[in-house]
């Protein structure tokens, strides 16, 4: 256990350090602090269990001091000093949550019994908190195995029913073999809002939901837009197919109301256990054929929307012929115009798209061909996941044919000073966009629909420094003007600034300041 003592006046400090027996009221270290300032450091720095700390102290009283411990949320028990029985002192400092007060100078004996008291709530605390580690441990290892068993299952592993049943039944849940229970994928289409708190309200929203109709769900995670869902009865009564449907309607407009974001939902039909990957093949076609994105309930059974046989692509010729002539962009807003118009129209399917990428990849080999070039050129290792399978949903394919336009644009235009410029501009306000984050090339191309390699030549050729370089000075800029117009701790800064390592952070910010960020600060 440790004990921090802070107080202005040294030999008030070393008295206490010195006079009192702590091993024998089961302390083992005891640190000092002269001021509050020290004492955040130390605080941020250390697992500090109990504070002795004045509260008549300069520039920052204990008082301060011990608020903003609250505010850092440091589970740490505090005892006040103080050398005049002040009331509204005492009183601040109790409705504050300080354990007790001191009236100083007081006999070691009595600072030793009050810490003792002290010690024994802290104790208590942590015994407390085993139990309460140890409860949620078992709940958290129970949902671990849930989770996993819905994985195998939607990811199409092969495994016996019999086991999943057995394992279920260890856990609490009992599916017998002739039971029936849904299958359902949960996507999101788009996210308008950001998706954050999503995962909690689809697991709290579908059990609410769901329970209205006496049934139980099973939520998992499958990818960052994707959850698998098992419903099953809470008793012998399984829900019907046009209650699943209604429910999972609900379920988009709640999505689409709290958070801003669509979602398609793929029901299989009721089946048992033994069925189940049946059901999730069923669930996985449906998906594919949603191309379009479009946000609705998909029910295993129904007929769908089907390819118009006679639907026309696109004189792919004359498209290459644009593409080699600096018509790239021309060709990206005719194809994107094409693939919105089909999908308006409910006619762009899976078959209809796979046969748009077929040509467009044809057309751009024979103008590869042309240009003594190859797709390697355009998409480069690092990149070559945009290629491989556009044709998997129309936003997918916009991407697609986006980053094609811009790498024409860029062998056409490589030369122009004010498209250079451009690019430039939208380099820059990607980065100081996304400051707390870990800025990679590959994201930044991604963002501007440019190759990787072509930004950071671009960059270092128009800026003459390179991406680390702008992305290091403009982070530390933001984080000289949070340490000096904040009273953020610095810890909190390089949080902030996306330092995971605070004495990286420090090194970087002193080799580009000049000083430490905690010496800037003071000046």
């Amino acid at each position: 256990m440790v004990v921090l003592v802070v107080d202005d006046q040294t030999s008030v400090v070393s008295g206490i350090v010195f006079g009192i027996d702590w091993q024998g009221i089961g302390i083992d270290r005891v640190l000092k602090g002269y001021n509050a300032f020290e004492a955040k450091e130390i605080l941020l720095r250390e697992q500090v269990d109990i504070m002795l700390c004045d509260i008549e102290m300069p520039v920052e009283s204990g008082l301060d001091l011990f608020r903003w411990m609250k505010e850092q949320q440091l589970d740490v028990e505090c005892i006040f000093l103080t050398a005049h029985a002040d009331f509204m002192y005492i009183k601040q400092a109790m409705q504050l949550g300080g354990f007790d007060y001191i009236v100083q100078p007081a006999r070691y004996k009595d600072i030793e019994t009050v810490v003792s008291r002290a010690a024994l709530k802290v104790q208590s605390k942590q015994e407390a908190q085993k139990y309460y580690d140890y409860g949620r441990m078992h709940y958290h290892e129970k949902a671990r195995l849930v989770d996993a068993l819905l994985r195998d299952w939607f990811m199409d592993r092969e495994i016996r029913t019999e086991t999943v049943l057995d394992d279920l039944r260890k856990v609490g849940i009992s599916l017998g073999k002739e039971g029936r229970l849904y299958v359902a994928l949960l996507s999101i289409t788009k996210a308008t809002l950001g998706s954050d708190g999503l995962d909690e309200l689809l697991q709290a929203t579908t059990a609410e939901l769901f329970a209205l109709y006496g049934q139980k769900v099973f939520l998992t995670k499958l990818s960052k837009k994707d959850y698998g869902l098992v419903i099953y009865p809470d008793n012998h009564f399984t829900i019907d197919k046009q209650g699943v449907i209604r429910q999972f309607e609900q379920l988009t407009v709640i999505c689409r109301r709290q958070i801003g974001c669509d979602l398609a939902c793929y029901a299989g039909s009721a089946a048992t256990p033994a069925q189940i990957l049946d059901c999730v093949h069923e669930i996985d076609v449906m998906r594919q054929n949603n191309v379009a994105l479009t946000s609705k309930v998909y029910f295993a059974g129904e007929d769908g929307e089907t390819e118009l046989e006679t639907a026309h692509l696109p004189d792919m010729k004359v498209w290459g012929h644009l593409l080699l002539n600096g018509g790239a962009a021309a060709v990206c807003e005719q194809a994107i115009a094409y693939l919105d118009t089909l999908s308006a129209a409910g006619q762009l399917t899976a078959q209809l798209l796979k046969r748009f990428y077929q040509a467009f990849i044809q057309m751009l080999y024979t103008v590869l061909e042309q240009m003594d070039s190859s797709l390697k050129d355009i998409f480069p290792d690092d990149q070559l996941d945009i290629a491989l399978t556009p044709y998997t949903s129309i936003d997918d394919m916009h991407h697609f044919l986006k980053y094609i336009a811009n790498y024409f644009e860029t062998l056409s235009l490589n030369g122009d000073p004010s498209k250079n410029k451009n690019q430039i501009e939208q380099i820059m306000q990607y980065i100081r966009s996304n400051l707390d984050k870990d800025i990679r090339r590959t994201d930044i191309a991604e963002a501007v629909f440019l190759n990787p390699s072509y930004v950071s030549r671009l960059f270092r050729t128009e800026t003459g420094m390179s991406l680390k370089e702008f992305i290091t000075e403009e982070k530390i800029k933001m984080a000289r003007a949070l340490v000096r117009t904040t009273d953020l701790p610095i810890s909190m800064v390089a949080i902030k600034m996306g330092y995971s390592n605070f004495s990286h952070f420090s090194q970087v910010y002193k080799k580009l300041i000049g000083v430490s960020p905690a010496e800037d600060r003071k000046r």
